[in-house]
């Protein structure tokens, strides 16, 4: 049974959704920050549930397009920029779907699997995390204020990343497990 706070992550994927849309971002990165929005929500789900459905609206819608730029960023503005067709495909077959009662169980069931995970992650990680999803900090800037190198940075947060979307996903098959500390 999905809790309240899954069940809220599930109903806020219309939002995030709408939120990546306007970066007109190619299916596969647009997925990926679809992915990253959620996974980037969870520690915030207790102010959510706090706020009134205009301003969470608003908060999430935020951080999904943010987290899109950040994809195109990332992978260059033109190698993410989708055609014309491409865009208008994620919208019909991703974005302007229905969500069914059984997408939201998914979902829900995801963003527990997620959440409990990112409870798992070791305290090194969760800082790190937080720093770079929550602070808005550069690899570089959180860095020095973790006094850590900037590649231990990296790697903890792609591990990070790479076990919390696992977790979303359901999968557990990944090259290894985080060590403690």
């Amino acid at each position: 049974m999905p809790t309240l706070r899954s069940q809220l992550l599930s109903e806020l994927l219309p939002v995030v959704r709408a939120g990546i849309r306007p970066s007109r971002l190619r299916a596969c990165y647009a997925e990926e920050a679809l992915q990253q929005t959620l996974i980037a929500l969870i520690p915030h789900v207790a102010r959510l549930e706090a706020m009134g459905k205009r301003e969470r609206d608003a908060y999430v819608f935020m951080a999904a397009s943010r987290k899109a730029m950040a994809v195109r960023k990332r992978v260059g503005l033109e190698r993410a920029r989708g055609s014309e067709d491409e865009v208008s495909t994620w919208e019909r077959e991703v974005a302007g779907r229905s969500v069914t009662p059984e997408d939201m169980l998914r979902a829900a069931e995801g963003a527990e699997h997620a959440a409990r995970a990112f409870e798992e992650l070791p305290s090194q990680d969760k800082r790190v995390v937080a720093a770079v999803n929550e602070d808005g900090l550069s690899e570089r800037d959180a860095a020095g204020e973790l006094g850590m190198s900037r590649g231990s940075v990296a790697y903890r947060l792609r591990r990070a990343r790479d076990m919390l979307s696992r977790a979303w996903l359901g999968t557990t098959s990944w090259a290894g497990r985080p060590r403690r500390g």
